[in-house]
């Protein structure tokens, strides 16, 4: 699986061979943008035109377009969580944010963790 970047945006690209033809859909970002093409050069005009339809429709309604996903968490723990989660990372030779990332990925292992609002789709 291959990906492309458009202003902050990624997406993943396969091949449809029951269509004869590459497909994409964002996802780094709630909302899902797809787009298709015959060849690269259409896949790629695609995915710009859909990321630049939807930041538009975005403007002309009024509504914040979902950003892309930067990484950054902010969390409120309680003091004691926040030392047993440094307690374990120490015992385990981790940072406190490997400890919490390999946590979590973990967990969402089988997990739905797409929930999109909003479909945009272009070809």
């Amino acid at each position: 699986m291959s990906t492309m970047k458009y202003k902050g945006y990624v997406a993943q690209i396969e091949f449809d061979d029951s269509v004869n033809e590459f497909v994409g859909s964002t996802v780094n970002m709630r909302d899902v943008l797809s787009f298709s093409g015959l060849t690269v050069k259409e896949l790629t005009r695609s995915f710009h035109k859909v990321v630049d339809t939807y930041l538009d429709w975005c403007k002309a309604d009024g509504v914040e377009p979902d950003k892309p996903y930067q990484g950054n968490v902010s969390l409120r723990l309680s003091p004691e969580l926040h030392r047993d989660i440094d307690i374990a990372a120490t015992s385990q030779g981790k940072s406190i944010n490997t400890f919490i990332e390999e946590t979590v990925m973990k967990s969402l292992k089988g997990a739905s963790t797409r929930a999109p609002r909003r479909r945009v789709r272009t070809r």
